[in-house]
């Protein structure tokens, strides 16, 4: 009873103390002054044209897309409100994003059509950071760099955790959720770094104890609200769920439920948790309540949409014909890959074989994806664009449910 005392009041105080922090950073996005946001902009967009001839920046900008432009929307709106207030209020500059930009950067500072509170927008200090020293097209070559860095540095522990085998699945799957796209636009490049960097911890701090892993899904939850404008965040428990599966020893198909049943609940409790401090930090300071917003866009967004008119179909409908195909490619490519494997372990080592039934348990994370589907139908169904990045999720985790699942027996002479 008092280890389980113990628990609760260590996840409280981690949340509160990721809450807390969370703040200090959002209101030092506001606090510092960064005086070379518009001019690196600027250069971004055209850096042989002054200000005047619009249309060029307009056509350049219809390359950015919509939630891109709002976070630079964000990083340059300069509120006349109390500092206090603007690090909560985070209003949306215009309905047409990208137009919105040309506003700010031409000293239009009114355009606003509501406010995006329920947010951490935790990208903001970063973001504010980099575009005060880089232009875009430098700032996206260089997150891009670092993800190749950490997809090397990823390859290299599969070997050194003895997991090489699964190395290829992980990352033709990876390659669902379009890394590629983070050089083009870096409004994925937070829940992607998250990710990968997330992968590489679990791989690097392998001997983590059970008790401590719980803690930090607590905080990949807690990150992923905090950074994340409601893209693909399943990622982030998803994919170290898998990782984390891969590493766990010696445990029967109850107990390795028991864990992916745990681990997910406290990433809930990180990411749900963050949320909610979120809202009462904003209804608190800004005076108003921010929870009914959250609440009204939640219920909106969820399964009483349209009055639950949208089906399982519609959302898979909605999903690009281009997707589907590469989804195809990759199924495909990753079943001969396992076939080769199977043909070799069945004809060639009979005898070695060695049935691991836990591999079973993967096919328990292949379902999250069609929970999350089924409880945020609407947004699943509004945002095609990037939801269905989560079918990535049940490939790599059947895919590896299969390979795991028959094994060569170790030589232990």
């Amino acid at each position: 009873m008092k280890k389980k005392l113990l628990s609760i009041y260590k996840t409280i105080l981690i949340l509160l103390l990721l809450i807390i922090i969370g703040y200090m950073f959002l209101y030092l996005a506001y606090k510092l002054e960064f005086k070379n946001i518009e001019k690196n902009l600027i250069i971004s967009l055209d850096s042989n044209l002054s200000l005047k001839y619009k249309r060029n920046y307009e056509s350049y900008l219809s390359n950015i897309d919509f939630i891109e432009s709002v976070m630079i929307s964000e990083a340059l709106i300069k509120e006349s409100t109390p500092l206090i207030n603007s690090a909560q209020n985070l209003n949306l500059a215009a309905n047409n994003g990208n137009a919105a930009i040309l506003d700010l950067i031409n000293g239009d500072n009114t355009l606003y059509i509501g406010s995006y509170a329920r947010y951490w927008h935790g990208y903001l200090l970063p973001l504010k950071i980099l575009l005060n020293i880089f232009t875009l097209t430098e700032i996206r070559l260089m997150l891009f760099l670092v993800l190749i860095f950490l997809f090397i540095a990823i390859s290299i522990l599969f070997y050194k955790n003895k997991i090489e085998q699964y190395i290829f699945s992980l990352f033709t799957c990876m390659s669902l959720l379009y890394p590629i796209i983070t050089f083009k636009s870096f409004n994925y490049v937070n829940i992607y770094l998250m990710l990968i960097y997330i992968v590489f911890l679990l791989l690097y701090q392998k001997k983590l104890k059970e008790d401590n892993l719980k803690y930090a899904y607590l905080i990949f939850g807690a990150l992923t609200s905090y950074f994340d404008l409601l893209t693909i965040p399943l990622i982030t428990l998803c994919f170290p769920l898998i990782i984390s599966l891969l590493l766990l020893k010696n445990k029967s198909i109850k107990e390795t439920i028991k864990f992916i049943i745990l681990l997910s609940i406290y990433w809930s409790i990180g990411y749900l948790g963050m949320w909610v401090g979120k809202w009462a930090i904003s209804s608190i300071i800004l005076k108003k309540n921010v929870f009914k917003d959250a609440i009204d866009t939640i219920l909106f967004r969820t399964i009483n949409a349209n009055k639950g008119k949208i089906s399982y179909i519609d959302i898979f409908k909605n999903f690009s014909n281009d997707y589907q195909s590469y989804l195809f490619i990759v199924i495909f490519v990753n079943f001969i890959f396992l076939l080769i494997k199977y043909i070799k372990v069945l004809a060639i080592n009979k005898e070695k074989i060695e049935i691991n039934y836990t591999g079973i348990c993967f096919f328990l994370i292949a379902l999250y994806p069609f929970i999350w589907y089924f409880v945020v139908r609407q947004h699943s169904y509004q945002h095609p664009f990037f939801s269905f990045k989560l079918i990535s999720i049940t490939v790599l985790a059947v895919i590896i449910g299969i390979n795991n699942f028959v094994q060569e027996q170790k030589n232990n002479s």
